[in-house]
């Protein structure tokens, strides 16, 4: 073993540079690969971190104007949404999970007081199922509830921004504030994963908020979900559902665009995860690409190698050189390359991948990338693996060589 590897290292020292040139292309496929499938975990972490704020299987419908004369009805009519819009989307469109609705204050932002501190805010009047289509995590307290929605209470549930601007420290829970002319009840403190601009928001029951700013049956959005297991096709039918449902009951063109509004979050985020699984693949396509061209080179430099060498590989089978071991000298130069390059390539790969967070810390288009400490593993075995098979082809002709015809200078 001790010959071999002494054989190994004089073979690859006789060119210093064209050993490093190849261990180098060995090396920067694997780094590639690396730091490419790294950079994919990264992008697809701040897929869902940019998700979070809503439920990705979530559709929201909009109040609008119609567009279109419809049945006598003439263009420009206002769409109104009422409570029994949201009963019939629960009982009537299938596939609907959760179904929420909102109503907002006339005022857009309502002027709010707690012992003498004040500012506005954006209320909205919900029911239970907003928490799980909003993400809403109640920290302090509770959510709305169904009871809170029968009695028409007057309670609230507050952001944790709002608790540190009126409250300034001081526990929220149990306190009443006004929102307007009205006290409410502080039931519950919120954190939004949305941020400062979530947890802004103060959220009371539907009925309640209905009764005090005049909204009668009126609704402003609404919102549902549907199973996260639905296919891109059953969302389109559920979506054209909605907006025939919707037009039955409000008599316009079930074709106008403008008369309703729908983000439809499922449908999008679908395509989102569609794109990023074809980016992945690609990466996966350049790095394979890259490593086989360093596998390439590796073959090369053995073939190359082999051919100046024929003379020496003569005289030592000449003086009792098996071809066994002529072969075993041969793979043991391309396995040696491979497996400290590779490795040194993985290693430099790691390293980009925890420093693009330091380098960049304020883009907006990785977030916490990561290398799967299995996957670069594989990347340098299989190089390795590749390149030792590379190197079979020079090795087995080296054994072929006839020490008289190699002595002769064939």
């Amino acid at each position: 073993m001790r010959d071999l590897l002494t054989d190994i290292f004089q073979t690859l020292g006789r060119h210093p540079l064209r050993t490093a040139l190849t261990a180098f292309s060995v090396g920067w496929g694997v780094f590639i690969l690396v730091a490419l499938l790294g950079a994919g975990v990264g992008f697809e972490r701040n897929l869902e971190h940019e998700w979070r704020d809503d439920a990705t299987n979530s559709l929201f419908v909009w109040r609008g104007r119609t567009s279109k004369p419809y049945q006598g009805h003439a263009s420009g009519r206002r769409v109104e949404f009422t409570n029994r819009d949201m009963d019939a989307i629960r009982t009537q469109l299938a596939g609907s999970e959760q179904v929420a609705g909102r109503y907002n204050p006339p005022t857009w932002y309502t002027l709010t007081k707690y012992e003498g501190q004040s500012n506005r805010y954006k209320i909205l009047s919900v029911n239970p199922a907003h928490q799980e289509i909003e993400r809403t995590e109640i920290r302090d307290g509770r959510y709305v509830n169904q009871s809170d929605l029968d009695a028409r209470r007057k309670v609230a549930v507050i952001g944790r921004a709002v608790e540190r601007d009126l409250f300034r420290g001081k526990p929220a829970l149990g306190e009443y504030i006004q929102l307007g002319d009205m006290p409410f009840l502080v039931i519950g403190v919120f954190t939004d994963a949305g941020g400062e601009r979530e947890e802004e928001k103060i959220y009371v029951p539907l009925s309640t908020g209905q009764v005090v700013w005049n909204g009668g049956d009126r609704i402003n959005d609404l919102l549902f979900t549907v199973s996260e297991d639905a296919g891109e096709e059953t969302i389109e039918n559920i979506e054209a559902s909605l907006r025939s449902l919707l037009a039955k009951r409000h008599h316009f063109d079930p074709d106008d665009r403008r008369a309703i509004r729908v983000r439809n979050n499922l449908s999008t985020y679908m395509d989102v995860r569609e794109a990023l699984t074809l980016v992945q693949r690609f990466i996966w396509l350049v790095g394979l690409g890259t490593l086989l061209a360093g596998v390439v080179g590796v073959a090369n430099i053995l073939l190359v190698s082999v051919r100046e060498r024929t003379p020496e590989i003569g005289l030592r089978k000449a003086v009792g050189a098996t071809p066994l071991q002529i072969v075993a000298t041969v793979l043991g130069e391309a396995l040696f390359l491979t497996s400290v390059a590779g490795y040194l390539g993985l290693l430099a790969g790691v390293g980009a991948v925890r420093g693009i967070p330091w380098m960049f810390p304020d883009n907006e288009y990785i977030r916490d990338p990561e290398v799967h400490i299995g996957i670069g593993l594989m990347a340098t075995a299989l190089i390795t693996i590749l390149g030792t098979l590379a190197g079979a082809i020079p090795a087995f002709h080296a054994a072929r060589i006839q020490p008289v015809e190699a002595l002769r200078g064939n």
